[in-house]
């Protein structure tokens, strides 16, 4: 399925700079000297490999005390240096230890390097669930990073300007969910894929940039091919699995899901084309997306699942469902402790306007809403009712 991302439409911005290990080794210990004198921090974590510097990215983990203060002392990761506003990509993310102990179930496993404060044990889904349970505990995972991340690369193809770090780290992540489509059992999806990314990432400094960036387009292309392919298979996986499901319209800020029984991946793209919004708020200019997907109705049972759950994503969730009966039926294990370790982190974060952050959060505010923005959100939503 071609895609007309090129070089000719599309201004790369944000080229990877070339690090070492001992660049990302001075921002950890940056940030550890930044926050372990603040007393609500108990622990200081480091979220995942950093495998290619210069194209890596930082994820830190701070795990806090209490309910008093959370954001006394505690800046944008970005602001520590000028290094740091380089490697960072994203602000810290921050659970109170209840979360972190679940951080599991909410998230698909990710390796943890304590680098400052209180070693605190960590739940495993692996050994705590039945192999069955555990599968689809893994489904669900791939369903919320489909929604969340996969589905809506082809926004990439409607802007001018693209920040190269950003989609390389994007399109790489796809590698892991391939992964995890093999831990239920599902066949492999063959292709290249994995093998050129990984290369391009590990040579791209041995290379020109204009090659690189050439290599990038098409891999870029290679992923709108796989990831419908992705949504095959998980289909394929909940029909073998007789669950209950729906053809509902999911609508909310962010994203306007469609669940039908007939499906091909060119539907899905050409109904991403042709249903996504873009508004830019006033004075921010920043830009309010509203995406269009259309989906087998098989995989409306995940949604399904969240919505017949107690907890206030559940509860958003449900509000945001369209021509639904809930029907009370029983919520596969592995499913349900995922749901709820999502609806007590959404507590928190709501508890706390928005300070703990839900990693996949189908773009749902968890915090108090600015005018400006709120006002936004209005504007996408009286859009989506007109363009459907």
């Amino acid at each position: 399925m071609k895609t007309n991302l090129n070089l000719k439409n599309h201004h790369f911005l944000n080229l990877p700079k070339p690090l070492k290990e001992s660049d990302y080794q001075e921002v950890c210990n940056l940030v550890v000297s930044r926050l372990r004198g603040n007393s609500n921090i108990k622990s200081i974590y480091l979220v995942g490999s950093q495998s290619v510097f210069g194209i890596s990215d930082l994820d830190i983990l701070v795990i806090c005390k209490d309910k008093i203060n959370y954001r006394v002392g505690i800046p944008s990761s970005r602001s520590l240096s000028e290094k740091a506003k380089y490697i960072f990509l994203h602000n810290f993310w921050k659970l109170n230890e209840d979360g972190f102990r679940n951080v599991h179930y909410i998230t698909p496993y990710t390796p943890l390097k304590l680098l400052w404060g209180k070693e605190i044990p960590i739940r495993n889904p692996q050994n705590e669930l039945s192999q069955k349970d555990y599968q689809l505990f893994n489904a669900i995972l791939i369903f919320d990073f489909l929604i969340n991340k996969l589905l809506i690369f082809p926004r990439y193809l409607k802007y001018t300007q693209l920040d190269t770090r950003q989609i390389l780290g994007e399109v790489y992540s796809l590698t892991y969910t391939l992964d995890m489509l093999k831990s239920i059992g599902l066949s492999a999806i063959q292709t290249s894929f994995p093998e050129r990314i990984k290369k391009l990432r590990e040579e791209w400094f041995d290379n020109d940039n204009e090659k690189n960036l050439q290599e990038l387009v098409v891999l870029f292309d290679q992923a709108i091919d796989i990831i419908p392919e992705m949504v095959v298979r998980l289909n394929s996986f909940v029909q073998d699995q007789d669950l209950v499901k729906d053809g509902v319209i999911f609508r909310n800020r962010k994203y306007y899901i469609v669940f039908n029984k007939s499906w091909s991946k060119q539907e899905f793209l050409n109904s991403f084309t042709k249903g996504y919004i873009a508004v830019k708020k006033p004075f921010s200019k920043r830009m309010v997306e509203n995406f269009k997907i259309i989906l087998p109705e098989s995989l409306s049972y995940f949604l399904l699942s969240y919505a017949k759950c107690d907890g206030y994503f559940s509860d958003q969730i449900r509000k945001s469902l369209i021509n639904c009966q809930i029907t009370a039926s029983p919520i596969n294990q592995g499913i349900y402790r995922h749901i709820k370790a999502t609806n007590e982190l959404a507590r928190d974060s709501v508890n706390n306007n928005g300070f703990f952050k839900i990693p996949l959060s189908y773009g749902y505010l968890l915090g108090q809403q600015q005018l400006i923005s709120y006002l936004g959100d209005k504007t996408v939503l009286f859009l989506r009712k007109i363009k459907k």
